[in-house]
Formats: structure tokens, sequence, C-alpha cells
């Protein structure tokens, strides 16, 4: 299958979410945000966007299970029977063959610093591969997408979309190094790697996301993630993107990402993205 339907569908609901948020972040207004537990952020753009993209994907497929950062209360959805629906699907949808993973606004913290590094994320699994992941970043205007086999892409506002590969460098010192722009998510083993100049250069990125897609059409190569930092609703599309490009994302021991976990969706290990390299290479700048 080539799960046009599906991409079509992503692709015009993150660019209908992106205007929305875009509205919020021009606004004059104070951008407000509440905390949720683990001290993470939600504006209205997180809220907005998380009822558009889980109504657009109710209203289209119905038999499908949903995971999604964001929750949402009888009062943002104001239907009693679709909010009794979606609280199902998002409360089983380990249960579900095909679930959307979503990230409503991946970089929320970018987004209230008003980099501009931010944008809804959807995948989608089916049978527990993924075949589809799409990102938007409204301000930037750029939309990357992938589909299982068919390449990963990316459209730069009204240009015509280009296929994605990731760089043919493959040795260490070669590699561009993203890191996030906030000290506290980069581990104090890859600051040492970074000031005995391991890498060729490092690049500063906000939104998990971006830094996959960075990697993804050559601009970075490789990008440390430790535990617990992120959840499966980032990796998804993220790793479609990654992978449709030619790149990898993995645990330091090889295995791949679990996307039917019993408990907890945050990734407990640490993980890496690269543009393919010798993994054993990698992980030995750790010993």
């Amino acid at each position: 299958m080539d799960f046009q339907k599906e991409l079509t569908l992503a692709k015009e609901t993150v660019l209908i979410s992106g205007e929305k948020i875009m509205r919020i972040y021009n606004s004059n207004e104070v951008i407000g945000f509440e905390l949720k537990p683990g001290e993470e952020p939600v504006t209205l753009a997180d809220k907005t966007s998380n009822k558009i993209i889980c109504l657009k994907i109710l209203e289209n497929f119905p038999d499908d299970g949903i995971l999604t950062e964001e929750e949402f209360t009888p009062e943002e959805i104001d239907n009693d029977r679709v909010y009794d629906t979606l609280l199902e699907k998002t409360k089983n949808w380990r249960e579900y063959e095909r679930v959307w993973f979503i990230d409503p606004l991946d970089g929320t913290k970018e987004f209230l610093r008003k980099s501009g590094e931010f944008g809804p994320q959807i995948g989608l699994m089916v049978n527990n591969t993924i075949v589809l992941g799409v990102h938007y970043y409204p301000f930037l205007r750029d939309l990357y997408y992938a589909t299982k086999d068919f390449g990963a892409w990316k459209q730069e506002g009204t240009d015509s979309p280009f296929r994605l590969y990731v760089s043919s460098k493959r040795t260490i010192s070669d590699l561009n190094l993203i890191i996030s722009r906030t000290s506290s998510s980069t581990s104090e083993k890859v600051k040492d790697l970074i000031s005995r100049n391991k890498f060729a250069s490092v690049i500063e990125k906000g939104s998990f996301g971006l830094k996959a897609c960075y990697i993804a059409e050559g601009r970075g190569d490789i990008y440390f993630v430790s535990p617990r930092k992120i959840s499966l609703w980032d990796s998804c599309s993220s790793q479609i993107i990654l992978e449709e490009a030619g790149g990898r994302i993995s645990y330091f021991n090889g295995d791949s990402i679990n996307y039917r976990p019993n408990g907890n969706t945050k990734l407990a290990n640490k993980l890496v993205l690269h543009n393919n390299s010798d993994l054993e290479e990698i992980i030995d700048l750790f010993k």
C-alpha cells in the first residue's frame, strides 16, 4: 500500500493546524501556558492543534486508534458522543491495528521563545510498522513527509517537493552534531565530546522533529537523546522521515523503538539519530 489517502489527509491537516498555530503566535496578546506533569508547558496552540488533528482523523479514519501528547476536555470537544469516542480511542490505542501518533505542537518551548522552530507532527503505524510521517513548521513554511518505501520529501512554501537524502559522511570527525538549544537537554558526556572537538561542527536546533528532519536532508548528521526526554509521539513520524532518507534512529544497543509498550510512552533509554554511520564507532565515543 502507498497510503496516499492517509498522506493527503495528514498533509492537509498539518497545514490547517499550522495556520491556526501562527494566528496565536502572531497575536498581540502574551502567550499564556499551563504546566503539565513533568513541568512541561502546554499552550492554547497545543490544544487548538490537538483538536483539529484528532477530529480530522476521527472523521476520516473512524476505525483507527490515536495516541496524542495532549489531553482534551468535554468543553473543548463540545459533543458528548465525539468526546466519548475520542476518549476510548486514546485510552485503548494499543488495541488498534492502525494507530495515529500525534504531537500537536512539537517544540512548545520554542513556540514560547518565538524561535520559529515548532510545528505539528503526525505519524501512522500499521501492524507495528511505521508507514507514514508528516511534519510542518508553519513559521518556516517547511513541510516534511514520508511514506514507507516511497522516500522522504520536503516542500518549501509553494515550491515543488524534492526528495531528501542523508549525508554520505561516515568519519566521526566529519559529522555535524545537532544539540538542543537548552543546555540542560545535552548530557555532560556530549558536552565533553564537543569540548574535545570530536565533531566537525555543532548545530543548535529546537524541536526533536526538526532535528530529525535536519539529519534527513543532510544539514546535520547525528543527535544524541538522553533517557526520558522524548515520547512515542515525538519519535514515530520523525523515524520514518529519517529512515526513508537513509538514516536511522535506535537505542545505543542497536535495538529499535517498541511502539506498543505495556507501560510508559516515554523512551527510557538513550537514543541516537544519525545518517547511518557506524553505530559501534559512535557508541565507542561514550566508553
